[in-house]
């Protein structure tokens, strides 16, 4: 996983990133991944699901790549939280509601799209076929091996929790 994070790390430009991955203290079991962020310092700790020994690694990728797209999203999320304070109560819990909904749809679909036109990292797939050595991109010619798939996070509503 370490591989596929540090991958996308940088095809994601988030390369000046403190990344570190969370081993000892995994996602809740209400989420395939976690991930905290620093809401001021480039720093984040990925927190992944016990299960992630079984994924393969078409859905491992776009697990990393819809984790990481939240880093991307910050100064957007903080920017409405700065506006939360301004709006009536039952205002900013509906704009609350509202955007995380959105947001979670946006980076899925992004994460799942990324995936597809930049291939998968890491491990062999289904098919047996080698996963691309030392990180780089291996293409992917087909839908991603989960396309209807729900992480467990989406049906929660919430893969990460900023910090």
């Amino acid at each position: 996983m370490e591989e596929i994070v540090e991958a996308w790390q940088e095809v994601l430009g988030l390369g000046t990133w403190h990344l570190k991955v969370d081993w000892d203290k995994p996602s809740g079991e209400d989420a395939d991944a976690t991930t905290w962020r620093s809401n001021q310092y480039d720093r984040a700790t990925m927190h992944f699901s016990k299960d992630h020994v079984d994924w393969d690694a078409d859905f491992a990728n776009w697990i990393v790549v819809h984790e990481l797209l939240h880093l991307v999203t910050r100064e957007v999320d903080e920017m409405l939280k700065d506006v939360y304070d301004q709006l009536h109560r039952d205002v900013a819990t509906q704009v609350e509601r509202r955007y995380e909904q959105t947001i979670e749809g946006i980076v899925d679909r992004l994460a799942r799209r990324i995936v597809m036109i930049g291939g998968t990292i890491g491990e062999a797939d289904d098919e047996g076929e080698e996963g691309s050595p030392e990180g780089e991109v291996r293409g992917a010619e087909q839908e991603l091996s989960h396309p209807g798939q729900v992480s467990r996070g989406e049906r929660e509503s919430e893969s990460y929790t900023g910090g």
